[in-house]
């Protein structure tokens, strides 16, 4: 239970860190200025821990939300696959973005204009599900030297 409660917070803590990354990754911007990709790295550092900062304070709880109902949803289906709660991460949070932030019968060209960010959104789903998995779902093997899995 330990496992999955800090699964939680390491995910909700690190979805919007990594989605500034993934942005500036992206050549996306962050505060209304163009970022140049990662060779720009210092001058987007304060941009990305304020950006970063600010997703946690203020999108924390929503965030951790989801979280819990993506944790709910792994576990009901009984999914352990380190690829498929990798993939659910990624398109949740794509629908979730989609469902929050696109315009009612302009999809095609917000996807356009807006891909650095959408991309950034599939990105930090999928590293947040990884980081969850791992934290809470992952069994290291315990295999000896010659194959034979110890007791």
């Amino acid at each position: 239970m330990k496992r999955a409660i800090l699964a939680l917070v390491l995910s909700t803590i690190s979805y919007p860190f990594t989605w500034c990354f993934m942005v500036l990754l992206s050549g996306g911007r962050l505060g209304g200025q163009m970022a140049l990709g990662l060779s720009d790295g210092v001058r987007d550092l304060p941009d990305f821990l304020e950006w970063g900062t600010f997703g946690v304070m203020f999108f924390g709880i929503p965030i951790l939300a989801c979280m819990g109902l993506f944790a709910l949803m792994m576990f009901a289906l009984q999914i352990r696959s380190a690829s498929i709660v990798i993939a659910f991460g990624a398109a949740t949070s794509f629908a979730i973005l989609a469902a929050g932030v696109a315009p009612k019968g302009d999809f095609v060209n917000w996807v356009y204009r807006d891909i650095s960010e959408i991309m950034g959104s599939i990105g930090a789903g999928a590293i947040s599900a990884w980081l969850y998995w791992l934290t809470a779902l992952h069994r290291p093997s315990t295999k000896t030297d010659d194959g034979a899995a110890s007791p």
